[in-house]
């Protein structure tokens, strides 16, 4: 076994997520010496809910930050092993400022980390450093797959916007409104030529038209009152059973 041999692993709660690392990248993660990893790998049956695993925060943020829609006895894990034949190729373009900030910052906790615990100062910068590459290369892989998927997904739908929100919407549990070319061409009451789209997209950011919505207050407001009106649930300023909170009462006083 070596540090460099690499393991996938996959995190089943709602959904599933997946990523590779080394397995130097693993005990880091896992604040175990290297040697380790093999045994917690063959013990994968039993890292949740009870196992050595169960809800691992760190381990979690690292497969994604927002994961935490299950308990640890909900979700379930995998691992498939492949053993790194040439070294893993990081193309610079892919290493984008705010992860050489991550990086660096991340590199400099570490090397205090060890140095607190007795370890050599040229010593633990040298490890920090090394760990800090192999961060580097996971997030950068990672961001890859992601970008891939992305686009195979988008592939998958034909590039239809809509069905391709609505069908996750209903999988995530979740209500979206976008803005796209189609809707603005709607609102002119015109088609936007190419020129003018180019300079219209670089101004959008997909939650830009979610914070606009929000700020304005009543558009979210008075819908999420309405679905709790239909739905027989009582909404803001009301208990569960229906008698206004503390803060309705004093309110109306």
């Amino acid at each position: 076994m070596s540090a460099n041999d690499t393991v996938t692993i996959s995190m089943t709660e709602t959904v599933t997520y997946e990523i590779t690392l080394t397995h130097a990248r693993l005990a880091e993660i896992l604040d175990v010496p290297a040697a380790d990893v093999p045994a917690l790998l063959a013990d994968i049956d039993n890292w949740a809910p009870t196992g050595p695993i169960e809800d691992h925060n760190e381990l979690l943020d690292e497969i994604d930050c927002d994961t935490y829609r299950a308990g640890s006895e909900d979700r379930t894990w995998a691992v498939r092993a492949a053993r790194n034949t040439a070294p893993v190729i990081t193309d610079p373009s892919d290493i984008t400022d705010d992860l050489r900030s991550a990086a660096a910052d991340r590199c400099e906790q570490r090397a205090r980390a060890l140095i607190a615990q007795g370890v050599a100062e040229d010593t633990a910068l040298a490890q920090a450093a090394d760990e800090a590459v192999l961060f580097t290369r996971d997030l950068t892989q990672l961001a890859r797959l992601r970008s891939h998927t992305l686009a195979e997904l988008t592939r998958a739908y034909d590039g239809n916007v809509y069905r391709l929100l609505r069908d996750l919407g209903d999988h995530l549990d979740l209500s979206l409104a976008y803005i796209d070319r189609a809707t603005i061409n709607a609102h002119v009451e015109r088609s936007l030529t190419d020129a003018e789209w180019q300079a219209i997209h670089g101004h959008f950011t997909a939650m830009d038209f979610d914070d606009h919505v929000g700020e304005q207050g009543t558009f979210r407001t008075e819908w999420i009152e309405s679905v709790l009106d239909k739905a027989g649930v009582p909404g803001y300023g009301f208990t569960t059973e229906g008698h206004p909170t503390t803060n309705a009462q004093s309110s109306a006083a």
